[in-house]
């Protein structure tokens, strides 16, 4: 009697194991949570097709809406069946004009970029004209729950054109991010190279329009000796400087 009941308890378990592993809708669940994320928070975002196993998820032709369609590429999330004890999932872009990892261990996501501006760039059309080249390089930690976080920031060999300076070059530009809430502070600039710029203040983010986020920043530029204060205010999508 025993014994069949073992036999039975296993049996069972083992079935249960081949069902979750190979069987279960990954597909139908993830684009349900996913799905209601995106309206919940009212996220102007669409994708072409979702493909989910038990060691992975790939969310294929990602577009953000404004203005223009933005296309993002395609988010790539590894996990495994162990994720739901161990709360350890990772993420990266593929296809994408961001080149991004992130790594959430049950509480925060730690995340690295690197790649040019000039791709980065590519997502504003407004600001993509007057990018040259360059490298970032960004590393940070976020708190999903509390929506707080940090991020320090590396700009290399940045190149840009205005309409007054036809070319304007920064050695290095570091700086430090602050995120509470909707307010993200924007501090420590500091360059280096014959050309120098410091800034600092705040934009406060609008997570269902990030266009609209409303820019409130303070700065200063060395430009081969001549010195010059200046302010940005006004939206992400169109701010006003005034020197």
């Amino acid at each position: 009697m025993k014994k069949t009941i073992l036999i039975s308890i296993i049996t069972f378990i083992f079935s249960f194991f081949i069902f979750t592993l190979f069987l279960f809708p990954y597909d139908t669940v993830v684009k349900y949570f996913i799905n209601n994320a995106i309206n919940q928070n009212r996220i102007p975002v669409d994708y072409s097709q979702i493909q989910s196993s038990p060691f992975g998820t790939t969310i294929k032709n990602i577009e953000y809406f404004y203005k223009n369609k933005l296309s993002l590429g395609t988010l790539k999330i590894d996990y495994s069946p162990l994720s739901i004890i161990t709360k350890s999932v990772s993420a990266h872009t593929a296809d994408s004009p961001l080149d991004v990892t992130a790594v959430y261990n049950g509480k925060t996501f730690d995340i690295k970029v690197n790649q040019t501006v000039s791709e980065i760039a590519q997502l504003v059309p407004q600001v993509e004209e007057y990018v040259k080249k360059g490298e970032i390089r960004a590393e940070g930690r976020i708190n999903p729950a509390k929506m707080q976080g940090k991020a320090d920031i590396v700009l290399s060999n940045l190149s840009v054109a205005t309409p007054v300076f036809p070319s304007l070059n920064f050695q290095k530009i570091t700086a430090g991010l602050t995120l509470n809430k909707n307010r993200l502070k924007i501090e420590k600039v500091q360059s280096s190279g014959e050309n120098k710029i410091s800034l600092n203040g705040i934009v406060y983010l609008n997570y269902n329009s990030l266009y609209n986020s409303n820019v409130n920043l303070n700065g200063n530029i060395d430009i081969a000796g001549m010195k010059r204060d200046f302010k940005v205010s006004g939206r992400l999508i169109s701010p006003r400087i005034n020197f």
